[in-house]
């Protein structure tokens, strides 16, 4: 009974110490700093973003401010305060899953004709498109979402893209339903937005598997694989949940990573020593394009995506930029001779509502990505 308690008493007591200890700075805020202008700032959150922004700012602690005000929400209420949601077992998820707006609509269809006009591009170019739509992490760890609830039109649009890519001839990787036939809960990183090593080498092998008929009379590859070292790895969405000297009163938001890494074998010494035609026009079969799914070499997509279709990739994934930026720079620097023959351009649902009007992604960061 005693080992029951100890947690929330601990979380009590923390919580007592710092309201004590802070109270002065709290009181001593200006009036133009909580004077009401409408009901709609009580509504909205707006005096309480302020008390807590003076709060920090004249605390001369403010990350310990910061760590209590964490610690109090997530410990009394089960909620982060912003930027992520917590869910069972503590599993994070990142609300831009769940969210939609008037635009949402009208960002999907636009995200979509892009989509399809990157298609007919690459056609042009004699090259062949393979889009690998990214599930929602919601969807794919349901049962880890404990009350939260993800709504049907979020959900749907996986759905949507496979249908449009169908429609437009555009071989979309299956990755919903890959995922659903394996360990869903070990297929994205508990305090990430991102898949898990596996989850990307599942998505490797779905993608290549994809590639039928494409890759006829290319040299296969054999390649050796170096483990990496396991690494702890402190989630994009575990700084929204930091709780520092609080931490023992709650679950660490952090994940065991262990990635791999590839390089192409050559068994016949000699050829490492023949001419060859791998001059600067000579280009690896397989380009991808994508986001930090692809280009973050901690899951390994990129090397997994070698081993799987048995030829070298030249990656041009980006961190922080979405997928969209990635393939527009792709396309505006690709005057290979001889071009890639397949391009894989992977691509997280949850990106497709962040695309505006003028053809570019509105996100500026990977989150969560």
């Amino acid at each position: 009974m005693i080992a029951r308690l100890l947690p929330p008493l601990s979380l009590l007591s923390l919580l007592i110490t710092g309201t004590a200890i802070t109270t002065n700075y709290v009181v001593d805020l200006p009036y133009s700093e909580l004077k009401v202008e409408s009901y709609e700032d009580l509504l909205t959150g707006v005096i309480n973003a302020k008390i807590e922004a003076s709060y920090e700012e004249k605390v001369p602690f403010d990350s310990a401010a910061t760590h209590l005000f964490n610690a109090i929400s997530i410990g009394l209420f089960g909620e982060a305060r912003k930027g992520a949601l917590i869910g069972r077992d503590g599993w994070l998820f990142t609300p831009e899953e769940f969210a939609w707006t008037r635009e949402s609509e009208h960002n999907l269809v636009s995200a979509f004709d892009r989509i399809g006009d990157v298609a007919h591009e690459l056609r042009g170019r004699g090259m062949d498109l393979i889009i690998v739509p990214v599930p929602l992490k919601a969807d794919i760890v349901a049962d880890k979402l404990g009350g939260i609830i993800l709504p049907a039109r979020n959900a749907d649009v996986y759905h949507r893209l496979q249908i449009y890519a169908k429609s437009r001839d555009i071989v979309a990787v299956d990755l919903q339903t890959a995922f659903r036939a394996s360990q869903p809960d070990s297929l994205f990183l508990q305090s990430d937005t991102h898949w898990s090593v596996k989850g990307s080498g599942i998505a490797a092998q779905a993608t290549c598997a994809s590639m039928s008929g494409l890759l006829v009379g290319v040299p296969k590859s054999d390649f050796e694989v170096t483990e990496v070292s396991v690494r702890d790895v402190a989630g994009d969405l575990s700084k929204f949940v930091q709780t520092g000297w609080f931490s023992t009163a709650l679950p660490a938001a952090t994940d065991r990573v262990k990635g791999i890494s590839v390089a192409q074998k050559v068994s016949d010494v000699d050829a490492l020593l023949a001419p060859t035609d791998s001059g600067p026009d000579k280009v690896p079969p397989i380009a991808l394009v994508g986001t930090s799914y692809s280009a973050n070499p901690l899951w390994s997509f990129e090397d997994q995506l070698k081993i799987a279709c048995g030829v070298d990739v030249i990656n041009y994934a980006k961190e922080g930029a979405g997928p969209f930026r990635p393939m527009a720079e792709f396309l505006s620097t690709i005057n290979l001779r001889p071009a890639p023959q397949i391009v894989v351009w992977e691509i997280p649902v949850r990106y497709l509502d962040d695309y505006g009007t003028t053809g570019m992604d509105l996100r500026t960061r990977d989150t969560g990505a």
